[in-house]
C-alpha cells in the first residue's frame, strides 16, 4: 500500500500510537501554515485539539484543510476509499486543497472488490453514496495507469498501529 500511495505524490506518516499522531499533525499544520482543519468526526477533532490545532465543525470553505477517517486501503493501487460519509456529501474539488486522512493499520485491504465488500458489509443495506478511492496529485497519462482516482490535493496519510 505504502508504496502505490507516495508513488502517487501522497504523503505517508506511521504512527505507531496516537501521540505520534499529534507530532505529526502539528508539524504538518505548521509546513503547511494551516490555521484551521474542518473535521466532524469527534474522534478525530480531539487528536487535532491535543496537536493544538483548530478545529472547525461547520462551514468547509473556511478551513485550510479537511481531515476525516476513511473506509478502507486500498493495496494494489495506493487508494484511500471514502464516501459520503466522510464528506458529508461535498465533492472533492469543494474541500479545501490540503486533505488529511487518519487510518488504522487493520484497514488495510488487498483490492477494491474486498473494500467494497466491506462496505457493504458495514452498512447492510444503507450503503453511502459518493464511494472513490483518493491518491495524491501526480497525474497519470492514462485513467487506466491511474487505477484510481488522483486528485489535485495535498494528500496526507496518517496511519495508526491498532495491530500491535
Amino acid at each position: 500500500f505504502v508504496k502505490n500511495f507516495t508513488a502517487s505524490g501522497g504523503k505517508f506518516l506511521y504512527c505507531e500510537q496516537e501521540k505520534d499522531a499529534y507530532e505529526f499533525l502539528a508539524q504538518i499544520a505548521k509546513e503547511s501554515h494551516l490555521n484551521s482543519i474542518f473535521c466532524n468526526e469527534s474522534n478525530l477533532q480531539s487528536i487535532l485539539q491535543k496537536a493544538g490545532i483548530k478545529v472547525l465543525a461547520e462551514n468547509v470553505k473556511s478551513a485550510d484543510a479537511f481531515c476525516s477517517s476513511c473506509e478502507y486501503l486500498i493495496s494494489f493501487n495506493g487508494g484511500i476509499m471514502i464516501t459520503a460519509n466522510q464528506t458529508m456529501g461535498n465533492k472533492l474539488s469543494d474541500l479545501p486543497e490540503t486533505f488529511i486522512t487518519v487510518a488504522r493499520t487493520s484497514q488495510i485491504v488487498e483490492n477494491l472488490r474486498s473494500g467494497l465488500t466491506g462496505i457493504r458489509n458495514k452498512y447492510s443495506g444503507n450503503i453511502p453514496s459518493q464511494i472513490t478511492t483518493i491518491k495524491g496529485p501526480l497525474k497519470a497519462s492514462s485513467p487506466e495507469e491511474a487505477g484510481g482516482s488522483t486528485c489535485n490535493k495535498e494528500v496526507y496519510l496518517l496511519l495508526l498501529e491498532d495491530q500491535l
